[in-house]
């Protein structure tokens, strides 16, 4: 009784094990499968911009195989179709936007871009990032906006240029620097306060 009380425990547990390892797996499977799918299809999605008459195509995304997709790519690459932005290249933007204490407007407008439509395709979005990393690299310089702002609240205050840029130690409005935390912006500040 004893013997056959220790296999019935060992057959059970054995029997469990098997099960929990074998609904693992299945999970796995599933798991990779729908990741597959979904990012693919995301990925192919995302990357469309312009002419839904063009991409009638990419309709059945979802039953493309993985060369069918890499062709379809090539395909809208050869056509001029534009692509949107990858997410990695918009998280990165964004972080390089909070940094440099700017809004997207206030990048466009400083990297005088001209855009193709309402939203950044992927070139814009690289051309903006190498900006960035620019300004980044050299100091952000002030937007129009501002220094429009600035030379009203001088003239304002019966300042000139040299006046209006001791306020917060540089010689001239070329040496200002830009964002929210820059010299042009605590210019502002000043003017406003004078």
């Amino acid at each position: 009784m004893l013997q056959g009380h220790r296999t019935f425990k060992t057959w059970w547990g054995a029997f469990f094990t098997l099960l929990a390892i074998g609904t693992i797996g299945y999970y796995a499977y599933l798991k990779g499968n729908f990741y597959y799918y979904n990012h693919s299809t995301h990925f192919i999605t995302r990357l469309t911009v312009v002419d839904d008459h063009q991409l009638e195509d990419a309709r059945h995304i979802h039953t493309l195989a993985e060369q069918e997709g890499r062709a379809l790519l090539a395909d809208l690459r050869t056509r001029g179709i534009n692509l949107l932005p990858s997410e990695k290249q918009l998280s990165y933007l964004q972080r390089m936007l909070e940094s440099a204490d700017l809004t997207q407007e206030e990048a466009v407008e400083s990297a005088n871009l001209r855009l193709a439509g309402a939203e950044l395709n992927r070139d814009e979005a690289s051309a903006l990032i190498d900006h960035l990393s620019t300004l980044q690299s050299e100091g952000l310089a002030p937007s129009a906006k501002q220094l429009h702002l600035i030379a009203k609240l001088a003239d304002k205050a019966g300042l000139d240029e040299a006046g209006a840029s001791a306020l917060v130690g540089v010689v001239s409005y070329a040496e200002l620097t830009g964002g929210r935390s820059g010299t042009a912006s605590a210019a502002i500040d000043a003017l406003r306060a004078v």
